[in-house]
């Protein structure tokens, strides 16, 4: 498992690739989605989605609020774009998910304790989720794909209801492209699954 000081001698390293592998073959996702999932945080996603990753497990690790999570959540809000998000036109849902959850965690982890917030965590947590929100159609889907849809549900329907995310439509479009394809796309299948199932269980 990735520990501390392996998680911040890769961010110093500038090695987001590695970090965003290590993180993600560390048991951060269900079993058969690890190449499926890098490839939806390619391009410029890849640095926002590995710090993302990074600061859940950091809060994971620490009972309480550290340096080096304020000091992570501080880059993340800096690489967060105009428009709300992460990463770079299309693929830049599922890097911006996963970097709203690991601010939302630290907020939590902040909140828990009473002590200061990173600065601007609140209106970065809020613009993230209003861009995010702004992405989801009619019909409940997000993104390109079912992939895309599954895990902006698992990273944040779990815990984080209050988010302005239709939850339960996006779940259904889930379900209900999973009954269209049958085992087309079984790659994704587990993710979506546990995308599901962390809805159902909110």
């Amino acid at each position: 498992m990735l520990t501390l000081s392996q998680i911040e001698h890769l961010i110093e390293a500038e090695r987001f690739e590695q970090l965003l592998a290590r993180v993600i073959e560390g048991g951060r996702c269900p079993a058969g989605c690890a190449a499926d999932l890098r490839r939806a945080c390619g391009g410029r996603g890849v640095v926002p989605a590995a710090l993302g990753f990074a600061l859940q497990r950091i809060t994971e690790l620490t009972y309480a609020p550290c340096p080096p999570a304020r000091t992570l959540a501080g880059r993340l809000i800096g690489l967060q774009q105009t428009d709300g998000l992460w990463g770079e036109g299309a693929a830049s849902l599922a890097p911006s998910a996963i970097g709203l959850r690991g601010l939302l965690d630290l907020e939590r982890r902040h909140e828990e304790f009473h002590t200061p917030k990173p600065a601007g965590i609140e209106e970065s947590i809020d613009r993230g989720a209003r861009a995010i929100a702004s992405i989801q159609r009619g019909d409940g889907s997000m993104g390109r794909s079912a992939l895309d849809s599954a895990v902006v549900l698992w990273q944040l329907g779990q815990s984080h209801m209050w988010l302005p995310i239709r939850f339960f439509d996006l779940r259904r479009s889930i379900e209900r492209g999973e009954a269209a394809r049958g085992n087309a796309e079984e790659a994704y299948a587990p993710l979506r699954r546990l995308a599901c199932a962390a809805a159902a269980a909110a």
